[in-house]
């Protein structure tokens, strides 16, 4: 199954460019019959285009998850009752979906490195390597923020890869990042793997693996960048989800430039036809133990922090269960601000207030580390005053919350709460720790030959469908 290109596949290919590359790709055969020969720069410029295609699909598979197992999202209209949002076994089918998800796009990331290497010395094979390496980097954060653990495959290869641990995974992660820097890009904007990107993940992947110092370093890179700054207003903000945005907030994003399988995250939050999947927990009759997210995600805590600008841009008082995270485009129902083509938002991976959370936490409960929260807070709040003297708990609480407000609906909480440690901000964990790393999906146990190489992660042994 080595897919490599040939003249056939390039023709397609710049028929078909961003709209069905990945496709079409993925459709030829027989692969291991076709060569690498004859790779030209505007071919592999194409193809680079269907590497990022094949990413809006593999970002926008389980976009959600970080809130709907961090207890952030109740059942909308349209979606399955979340009685257990934190249970999963080695056959729960999203486990088995973002797995194969992230591993077929990792094969044609490592396709694209194989004809990057065909046409080296050229422009295109620069930009194709950065985009490369940087997205191979991406697909491995969210292997082993989620399992733990990942096989590493650096090559196009039919071969049995065992598990490796999470130290080597971060390792590998990071190594592809600094690899990725060392090529140049040929865009301009945040639709393309520019340095400051790679430097975001870079501090991102440091926090993981434990490297505070690491960490600071690359967020500071992306913070002191002319390129980025935060919003001030509720509208500024609101504006980054948008179609033709040109928000400062946006790091890095994905264009969503489908003309079909369109990534519409607006229809899981805020659709005005009564389907959408999931709406934020608040109590009724039914369920009067609910958490009441509606009223406190923002509140004010007069002694610290009022007049949250996020509150406006998330959710609406129309209907209590409404999100608006991402505007749907209409003007009359559940609209902040106006979105000219919301079927073609951007997707957006990176944004500068991540940084300075990275950095803040990275610091700890230092005066360093109070500094650059409180500078963060200065943009998203009317009023900010962080005490002086805080016990490490207290600090790491108003950490989390800053965290859990930025990013609600960008799919983090879960992920913030696994790193921090914090399991107590998990109402329906109750000690069973085990579910921080997710199973590894027993489908893909049983196709190995040895099946040794994929041992179960801790737990759940006894827990399989």
């Amino acid at each position: 199954m080595h897919m490599k290109i040939n003249h056939l596949i390039l023709a397609v290919a710049a028929m078909l460019c961003f709209s069905s590359c990945g496709k079409v790709l993925d459709g030829i055969s027989p692969k291991h019959a076709v060569t690498t020969d004859n790779v030209g720069e505007s071919d592999l410029n194409k193809l680079t285009n269907g590497v990022l295609y094949t990413m809006e699909s593999c970002a926008g598979n389980g976009w959600f998850d970080g809130d709907r197992m961090g207890e952030l999202f109740q059942a909308g209209p349209g979606g399955a009752a979340l009685v257990d949002v934190l249970l999963m076994t080695p056959s729960t089918p999203d486990v088995l979906s973002r797995w194969q998800k992230l591993m077929t796009s990792l094969r044609q990331v490592n396709e694209l490195l194989v004809a990057a290497a065909a046409a080296e010395g050229t422009q295109a094979s620069e930009n194709a390597m950065k985009t490369a390496y940087f997205f191979r980097a991406w697909i491995y954060y969210n292997m082993v923020t989620r399992w733990g653990t990942a096989p590493i495959i650096d090559r196009v290869t039919n071969e049995e890869i065992p598990l490796s641990s999470e130290a080597d995974v971060w390792g590998f992660i990071i190594e592809d990042l600094q690899e990725a820097l060392r090529h140049t890009g040929t865009g301009t904007g945040f639709f393309y793997v520019s340095d400051d990107a790679i430097n975001a993940m870079l501090a991102k992947s440091y926090l993981w693996s434990g490297d505070s110092g690491s960490a600071v370093t690359y967020a500071d890179k992306v913070i002191s960048s002319p390129s980025f700054s935060l919003a001030s207003t509720s509208g500024e903000l609101a504006a980054t989800w948008c179609y033709g945005t040109v928000s400062k907030e946006i790091v890095f994003a994905l264009a969503n430039k489908r003309t079909s399988d369109q990534i519409t995250l607006y229809t899981s939050l805020n659709d005005t036809d009564g389907s959408w999947n999931y709406s934020i927990p608040y109590p009724t009759d039914e369920a009067p133990d609910t958490p009441d997210l509606f009223s406190t995600m923002y509140a004010d805590d007069g002694a610290v922090k009022s007049g949250d600008i996020r509150r406006s841009v998330v959710l609406t008082d129309d209907e209590r269960s409404r999100i608006l995270k991402y505007p749907n485009g209409n003007a009359e129902q559940y609209q902040f601000v106006e979105n000219e083509d919301p079927n073609q938002s951007p997707l957006v991976l990176i944004r500068i207030a991540e940084m300075y959370l990275v950095k803040a936490e990275a610091y700890g409960n230092t005066s360093d580390g109070h500094a650059v929260l409180e500078d963060f807070m200065q943009k998203r709040y009317a009023s900010v005053s962080i005490p002086a003297s805080m016990t490490d708990s207290e600090w790491e609480d108003l950490l989390l919350d800053e965290y859990r407000r930025e990013f609600f609906a960008e799919g983090h909480w879960w992920f913030d709460v696994k790193r921090t440690g914090r399991l107590d901000k998990f109402s329906t964990l109750d000690g069973r720790d085990y579910l921080m790393d997710w199973p590894i999906p027993q489908h893909e146990i049983d196709l190995l030959t040895d099946k040794s190489a994929y041992p179960q992660n801790e737990g759940y042994a006894t827990t399989q469908q």
